[in-house]
């Protein structure tokens, strides 16, 4: 079983070592095989890596006394990958352990000499990160639900005047047949049809709010000929500002 991994193997030792500044010889993949037990010649290896090329993965071979070979297209550049590191860092709904284990999977991304490139400290004015671990997971829920046109029941959290957390009307689980996710000035918000006692109506949520979120077998609310959420949008996030 070993011998039949052993390509991807030698191609994982590239990704996690290997970029054009720091290629890698055969004999040092060679000596890394032998550091897991596993036996292999310069000609196996050479085989392996063909193999590896002719399959699509883009393992670069500067040729000279000694082949090196590096992974050359990531699929991603280094800037695009400051960007999306930037756009984390800034994002309020992403609370700091999420965002520290977010950047760490996408800097696994990169040629691993760029990852103190990718360690970055961004400043925003007025950001405070949500201490609200499941967020990001609700985000991912209620995306799911609009998909799939299923409804959502939760319970909704408001600040009192002391800035103390409590859920709304005594933790009243709201119905919401929900329609789209917006992001407007660093927060996400989802509209929908609300029904029950307080709503009848499409309202939003702030997805920061929402806790306890389930997916219901509940007949969903289509949505009416007239929405238009450019318009509602419009209209709502004029008033707030």
């Amino acid at each position: 079983m070993v011998g039949k991994n052993r390509p991807l193997i030698i191609f994982r030792y590239l990704w996690e070592h290997t970029d054009e500044d720091h290629p890698a010889t055969i004999k040092e993949i060679i000596s890394f095989l032998e550091s897991l037990g596993i036996t292999a010649t310069r000609h196996t290896i050479a085989t392996d890596l063909s193999d590896l090329q002719e399959s699509g993965f883009d393992i670069v071979c500067t040729r000279s006394r000694q082949n090196k070979y590096f992974i050359g297209n990531r699929g991603i550049e280094i800037a695009e990958l400051k960007t999306i590191v930037d756009a984390i860092l800034a994002a309020k709904f992403i609370s700091p352990a999420k965002t520290q284990s977010l950047i760490d999977r996408i800097t696994a991304l990169g040629s691993p000499y760029h990852a103190d490139e990718l360690k970055r400290s961004l400043y925003v004015e007025g950001k405070v990160k949500t201490s609200n671990e499941a967020v990001y997971y609700i985000v991912d829920l209620l995306q799911k639900a609009i998909n799939e046109e299923r409804v959502v029941t939760f319970q909704y959290i408001e600040y009192t005047p002391q800035k103390e957390r409590v859920l709304k009307h005594n933790g009243q689980r709201y119905q919401l047949s929900p329609y789209d996710l917006v992001w407007d000035d660093e927060a996400y918000y989802v509209f929908g049809w609300s029904k029950g006692y307080h709503h009848n109506k499409i309202v939003k949520f702030r997805v920061d709010r929402i806790t306890n979120p389930r997916v219901v077998n509940i007949k969903y609310y289509p949505k009416p000929n007239d929405y238009d959420i450019s318009v509602i949008c419009n209209r709502v996030f004029s008033k707030i500002r």
